[in-house]
């Protein structure tokens, strides 16, 4: 067993003891007390292109998959809610018929410490790692590739009055790495960074944070060949505002737009700057009806193509929630997403991407719930070679038990479930609220 698996399954293992304990033999000495979710969930599905190779390739087949997961998240208040450990993670297992070699278990783990000392301080350290597989497979065909990403954030800020905090510094490093020789030569990198903002908090879960961001990234095992070609580091500085704002009872919004500059180690006439933009507005139509729409566009860290400098990706996706009844509800997506590829050799290139799916959900017990969802995804490139269709059809089984708020619902939802391809294997269709 890996020293990156271990932690995950004594996180879920302990997840799943304190999903065990009844209430009332939970500590009373946490005035809020302790919540959890603790979930199964086996999801037999058809994936007529797992390896998303392109349509030139004759080697395409379709392939039934097997996912099983098992997850959890635990809210436990130490000194007080302000103080507390937040855990959530999820482990699952996917058997392939007809592409053995795709046979993985993804893995997601994340732990929080927010924390207040006194009136003036307030910080949160938390640490998050991922390992799932490479989603570029038509690079690595008929070899696997999985990716492994691990993250340290610490922050720490200064409450001026009860709504103002300034200001709000914080560190953070990351890693990812592969597994095929190839990809790790030219992708596995580490980042280093920090933050510094001032953060005002309004009514309900209103808030603007504005300020100035710096990383670092550093692609650690590139040869002096592809150093020569597109670098191995570079810096990012970015000014930012982030906010949200629920502006009526049945509206919010929440936007992010930055300016980022970015210089590179050796290849400076490469400099680039770049507006980033994400946003995501709810709209709750009726009591059963609610509508969202995300908007984003920021640059990409590309590891799909090796003569790839930096890819800049633009995207809209609209989604339809309907609530039929207190057991039933339906989702409609469709997005749309434009990359552009700004290459080393100076001919550049563009890709757009369709995803568009529907989901039925019914919960037969308020801890049994059936799933029934498609997608679809089609990218067209420059030619078929750069082309790719693939269509998914699932039908699952998730059985949960919970105590308390929904708040440990939403830390197994990640922000990587926000914008990546809904058919991730731990994301959910639509976030919860």
């Amino acid at each position: 067993m890996t020293l990156a698996f271990r932690p995950t399954c004594l996180a879920l293992a302990l997840l799943a003891a304190l999903a065990a304990v009844p209430a009332q033999a939970q500590s009373p000495t946490f005035p809020e007390g302790m919540e959890h979710i603790f979930r199964l969930r086996s999801m037999p599905q058809y994936h007529s292109n797992p390896a998303r190779l392109p349509d030139n390739d004759t080697r395409r087949q379709g392939s039934q998959v097997l996912i099983n997961t098992i997850g959890g998240a635990v809210r436990m208040p130490l000194l007080s809610e302000r103080t507390r450990l937040e855990l959530a993670g999820n482990i699952g297992d996917a058997r392939y018929d007809g592409n053995r070699q795709l046979d993985h278990q993804p893995k997601q783990f994340s732990a929080a410490l927010p924390w207040r000392a006194g009136k003036l301080f307030a910080g949160r350290f938390s640490y998050g790692y991922s390992d799932r597989l490479y989603e570029y497979l038509n690079r690595t065909w008929p070899d696997r590739d999985m990716q492994a990403q691990q993250r340290w954030q610490t922050q720490l800020g200064l409450r001026v009055t009860e709504d103002l905090t300034l200001p709000l510094l914080s560190v953070h490093q990351g890693r990812s790495r592969y597994e095929t020789d190839l990809n790790r030569t030219l992708y596995n990198r580490d980042e280093t960074g920090w933050e510094a903002s001032a953060y005002y908090s309004g009514m309900d879960r209103s808030f603007v944070n504005a300020g100035f961001r710096q990383s670092r990234v550093t692609y650690i095992d590139r040869t002096d060949f592809w150093r020569a070609q597109i670098d191995d580091a570079y810096q990012d500085n970015e000014i930012f505002i982030d906010s949200h704002w629920d502006l009526t009872i049945k509206t919010s919004v929440e936007t992010r737009f930055g300016y980022l500059r970015r210089s590179y180690e050796n290849l400076g006439e490469r400099d680039t700057s770049l507006l980033t933009i994400d946003t995501r507005a709810s709209y709750q139509y009726s009591p059963k009806t609610r509508f969202e729409v995300y908007a984003w566009r920021r640059p990409y860290s590309n590891d799909d193509s090796p003569d790839t400098l930096y890819s800049t990706q633009t995207g809209l996706r609209m989604t339809m929630r309907w609530q039929a009844s207190d057991r039933s509800a339906a989702w409609l997506s469709v997005a749309r997403e434009v990359q552009a590829d700004t290459r080393f050799s100076g001919v550049d290139s563009r890709s757009t991407v369709w995803r568009y799916g529907t989901r039925l959900e019914w919960k037969a017990t308020d801890n049994v719930r059936m799933v029934l969802d498609g997608y679809r995804t089609r990218e067209v490139g420059a030619d078929a070679g750069n082309s790719f269709s693939q269509n998914i059809l699932r039908l699952g089984v998730e059985f949960s038990t919970s105590r308390g708020s929904s708040q440990p619902e939403r830390m197994l939802f990640t922000s990587e479930c926000d914008w990546r391809y809904v058919e991730y294997l731990l994301c959910d269709a639509i976030r919860p609220e």
